[in-house]
């Protein structure tokens, strides 16, 4: 009987196929790393554009009621919340302050969305604490003008400046009320 095998099937491909291959393909891999490294090391090496410590930019947004306002701490401790409307993570924020509203008393609240969309009526049938809150103003600004001012990277962003109007801390992500507003009334804090 006459036995056939393929060239391949006896290990005797022709020479430098398979390592031709295997060579292209290792090299596509290690600059894909090489390259994606490097982007994250430029990326955490450029200046910060809002450190802790700076004092608050001046930005105009425009207000829900449809004047145009601007950012301005006038001796009062201010809390930015920079949020988008389809987060889901900017959502359980804002449901959260909407159900503690209470704890935001004696601060100045902005929550600011990216973009030029009016804020629709819908946020007061969400939040409508936080609608109806004397403290608490809604806007939206450019996508370009919040990235430029408070170094906008994700949603959502919390920016807290004292009543000095500098910045003494910065979140990325939900964060807790209690980081945002110490607990000075107890219990009573939450809306039940």
């Amino acid at each position: 009987a006459i036995m056939n095998q393929t060239v391949a099937e006896c290990g005797l491909a022709r020479p430098g196929t398979r390592g031709v291959v295997g060579r292209v393909f290792a090299s596509a891999l290690l600059g894909t790393l090489v390259l994606g490294s490097a982007g994250l090391v430029w990326k955490s090496a450029k200046a910060e554009i809002l450190p802790v410590g700076a004092l608050a930019p001046a930005l105009e947004f425009l207000a829900a009621d449809g004047r145009h306002d601007r950012v301005s701490i006038n001796g009062t401790r201010t809390v930015i919340v920079l949020y988008a409307r389809g987060c889901e993570h900017c959502r359980a924020e804002l449901t959260e302050l909407d159900r503690q509203v209470a704890r935001t008393a004696g601060s100045t609240v902005l929550l600011i969305t990216p973009g030029n969309q009016s804020i629709p009526d819908s946020v007061a049938a969400m939040w409508p604490l936080l609608a109806h809150a004397p403290n608490v103003v809604w806007g939206h600004a450019s996508l370009e003008a919040l990235e430029g001012a408070f170094g906008l990277r994700v949603v959502p962003t919390i920016l807290v400046f004292d009543s000095t109007r500098h910045l003494t801390a910065k979140y990325r992500g939900e964060t807790k009320l209690d980081l945002l507003f110490p607990a000075t009334c107890g219990d009573t804090c939450a809306v039940r």
